[in-house]
C-alpha cells in the first residue's frame, strides 16, 4: 500500500541523550483509502447526553464504525488525555470508559495492536492508576 513513515527528531545538544522524536504514517494513494469504501457518512459528529462510552458508540456508528478509520491488522496508538493524577470524578482526563471503548472498537476493527500514551504532567504510575485508564 502506498504509506509514507516519517520519523521526526528533535536535534538534541552534542554529546547529549537523543532528543524527543515522534513518527508518522501518511496515507498517500487515492482518497478515500481502500478501508473507507463508500467514505464516512459524517466529517463530524456531536453528542450530548449519556454515559462516554455510550455516546462514543452513537457517534463512530453515525460516521460509518470505527473501521472507517482502522484498517484491519493496523497498530494503533490511542492518546487520550491522561495528565493528572485524580480520580475519574474530577473530569481532569478523558474518562476511563472512553478509552476503554474506542480500545475495543478498534480491537473489533481487527486491530493488531492497540496502545494507550500519553505524557502526564503528573507522576505516571499514579497518575495511570488513579485516572482508572490503567485498569481499563
Amino acid at each position: 500500500m502506498p504509506w509514507i513513515d516519517e520519523i521526526f527528531e528533535k536535534p538534541s545538544p552534542a554529546g547529549s541523550r537523543p532528543g524527543p522524536c515522534w513518527c508518522s504514517r501518511k496515507w498517500t494513494g487515492s482518497w478515500p483509502p481502500p478501508w473507507q469504501e463508500g467514505g464516512p457518512a459524517w466529517d463530524l459528529v456531536a453528542v450530548r447526553g449519556g454515559e462516554p462510552d455510550q455516546m462514543f458508540d452513537n457517534a463512530i456508528a453515525a460516521m460509518g464504525g470505527i473501521q472507517m478509520f482502522v484498517p484491519r491488522g493496523s497498530n494503533v496508538l490511542v492518546k487520550p488525555n491522561i495528565g493528572w493524577d485524580v480520580p475519574p470524578e474530577r473530569a481532569g482526563n478523558t474518562h476511563p470508559a472512553l478509552v476503554k471503548r474506542i480500545v475495543e472498537h478498534c480491537l473489533s476493527a481487527g486491530a493488531k495492536n492497540v496502545t494507550v500514551f500519553d505524557h502526564t504532567c503528573d507522576n505516571w504510575t499514579r497518575t495511570y492508576r488513579n485516572s482508572g485508564i490503567e485498569k481499563r
